[in-house]
């Protein structure tokens, strides 16, 4: 089958990408400030800093605008990298939002979509320290218990990873007038064929959990997490598959923050690779800073 032409496939991308992320505010419960800090109609700023041995340096930057008492979006974008040079690599657009409270616990959903402008990691097997190169989807549930103390923030991800060469989009299904439209329900019924959930569209994805403690001491904020992922698919061989895809990997990331006022912090963090995916850095600094606007 001839493949679409490039723009009529960026065309579609984006608007999909659009839909996908800016749909869920709409589902979103309607009670509580919980932007995490970003205050309605603030704008903030938070460039950062990735260095590893084989990778060089990378400077990235987000940017987050609170739409809402309970919406977030932000987009996270490439400011400079030593392997791809000046304003090269993904950039990824999010939603996060918040569903309510229990208790001393707050519970937020997030939503994730990368774009890649960068060289697809199904043809690059050497060393790189953020950029996929492809298009993945990364919704993700976080719950946040705080004290006066201390802070502890759990997180449960999955993320839909393109396959090697296809289109990520392309299972969608959105012609009205086509039969198959209503039969795959739109392309999202799992038990038809080359539909988005079907098995053989679904090989790549991997998911994991995060759980993160932070220790308040004034401006001071010291901070330890660890996180663990792993691919569904149950194929043993590295051929093909994607950087996490090639095998459960656990990270651990040691740091701390220091917040001279509601309008700046600074923070270092490093970040170590205890098991699996060999392409994956196995020390990374990161430095951050960050301007409320």
């Amino acid at each position: 089958m001839a493949k679409k032409p490039v723009i009529i496939r960026i065309i579609k991308s984006t608007v999909y990408t659009v839909l996908f992320l800016y749909i869920t505010p709409l589902f979103a419960f309607q009670s509580a400030p919980g932007t995490r800090g970003v205050q309605l109609n603030d704008f903030q700023l938070s460039p950062y800093f990735l260095a590893a041995k084989k990778t060089g340096l990378s400077v990235r930057s987000v940017s987050a605008a609170s739409i809402s008492d309970r919406t977030v979006i932000r987009v996270n974008y490439p400011l400079y990298s030593d392997e791809d040079q000046l304003l090269s690599g993904d950039v990824i657009l999010g939603v996060e939002n918040y569903l309510g409270n229990l208790g001393h616990s707050l519970f937020y959903m997030s939503v994730d979509m990368n774009i890649p402008f960068s060289e697809s990691l199904y043809n690059k097997k050497s060393q790189f320290n953020f950029n996929t190169g492809v298009w993945s989807l990364r919704p993700s549930i976080q719950s946040v218990f705080s004290t006066e103390r201390f802070s502890l923030t759990g997180e449960l991800f999955h993320q839909f990873m393109s396959r090697q060469e296809s289109d990520f989009f392309d299972p969608l299904r959105f012609n009205m007038t086509n039969r198959k439209t209503w039969t795959t329900i739109f392309g999202l019924n799992p038990f038809e064929d080359d539909t988005f959930f079907a098995p053989d569209s679904r090989a790549n994805d991997w998911g994991g959990f995060s759980v993160e403690v932070r220790f308040l001491a004034g401006k001071f904020v010291p901070g330890l997490q660890l996180e663990y992922s792993s691919p569904y698919s149950t194929r043993k061989s590295e051929e093909g598959m994607p950087y996490q895809g090639f095998s459960p990997m656990l990270l651990l990331k040691g740091g701390a923050g220091y917040y001279f006022n509601d309008f700046f912090y600074v923070s270092a963090e490093l970040q170590q690779r205890l098991t699996g995916a060999s392409g994956f850095p196995l020390t990374m600094v990161i430095c951050s800073l960050g301007v409320v606007f």
